[in-house]
């Protein structure tokens, strides 16, 4: 691509929001974009500008009623962004013609089978023997022993991208200093969103393997929000658990009784366990720190819930 390192940026930053099933124009704000590209609405605005004259997007004005006051009373103005037919064709994003001699069917999905040659023979000449497990996790248990690929890879061959375009797209993120697993794990609701496969996905691969971006940040802070939602839905099960079925219940640490949970009348209110002292709701705060401390549940004088 003839692109600079920002007009690349803004280029991933519009693929966030596109559609490849209906390639329709898209109306992010530039703040939106700004915030995809981690940059100011300033340097979006340079970098579109970029990509606008360089024909990879084509911006053009409409003029739509509003209710502002001043010499614009009554108008404002969007741009929406539509992808050229360069950019798709260079992206891997151009849907494949089915009359194409070297092209076929897979899924509902044209697959570019010399496209998928080119990969493989690119992979044999460029991957040394043994690099390719040098470049996997150690830990014999994050490795699939059928294909010998990282088992949160496995799935991309679901998707059309062969073994060996996989191993090429390793080694890629690898030259820049990125993981794979970390741009497939953060990148994967989009890929789902735009249902990329095979060659396209490759090339979105690809490009996001070239990225400025910090993936690895991004995906360690994704998971610890998934983390963080798991911890939030077993606190939210453990109130109702308790609510519906462990009235007057003990509770208890290390064989010592800490508190007695009572239910409350209201379905909408959270109970309240009683200790010494007073007594406190069991909110979702209390309910995560019950989990933290591995406090259990009995009945009175009975064995442990």
């Amino acid at each position: 691509m003839d692109l600079k390192k920002g007009g690349r940026r803004a280029l991933h930053a519009i693929l966030a929001f596109y559609n490849l099933k209906t390639k329709a124009a898209i109306f992010p704000y530039r703040e939106a974009l700004a915030h995809e590209a981690s940059v100011s609405v300033q340097t979006i605005q340079r970098d579109l500008a970029e990509l606008e004259a360089r024909e990879y997007i084509i911006r053009q004005p409409q003029k739509h009623k509003s209710a502002a006051a001043g010499p614009n009373a009554g108008r404002f103005w969007i741009a929406p962004i539509l992808l050229t037919q360069k950019a798709l064709v260079l992206l891997g994003l151009q849907e494949v013609i089915h009359r194409h001699p070297s092209s076929k069917m897979r899924d509902g999905v044209y697959i570019d089978i010399e496209h998928t040659k080119e990969v493989q023979s690119s992979s044999k000449n460029t991957i040394p023997s043994g690099s390719q497990s040098d470049k996997l996790p150690k830990q014999p248990d994050e490795i699939d022993p059928a294909t010998r690929l990282p088992k949160d890879l496995v799935h991309l061959l679901e998707r059309g991208v062969s073994k060996s375009g996989i191993f090429l797209l390793m080694k890629l993120a690898g030259t820049h200093g990125k993981r794979l697993s970390d741009i497939v794990a953060y990148r994967m609701p989009r890929i789902d969103a735009l249902a990329l496969q095979g060659r396209a996905l490759f090339s979105y691969l690809r490009d996001l393997s070239a990225a400025d971006v910090d993936f690895a940040h991004l995906a360690g802070q994704a998971r610890v929000q998934q983390d963080d939602d798991e911890k939030l839905n077993e606190a939210k099960a453990l109130q109702q658990r308790l609510h519906h079925h462990c009235d007057g219940y003990e509770i208890c640490k290390d064989n010592v009784v800490i508190g007695i949970f009572r239910a409350s009348v209201n379905v909408e209110e959270c109970g309240r366990i009683e200790m010494e002292g007073g007594s406190r709701p069991l909110n979702i705060r209390t309910a995560l720190a019950l989990l933290r401390s591995g406090v259990r549940f009995r009945r009175p004088e009975a064995c442990s819930y």
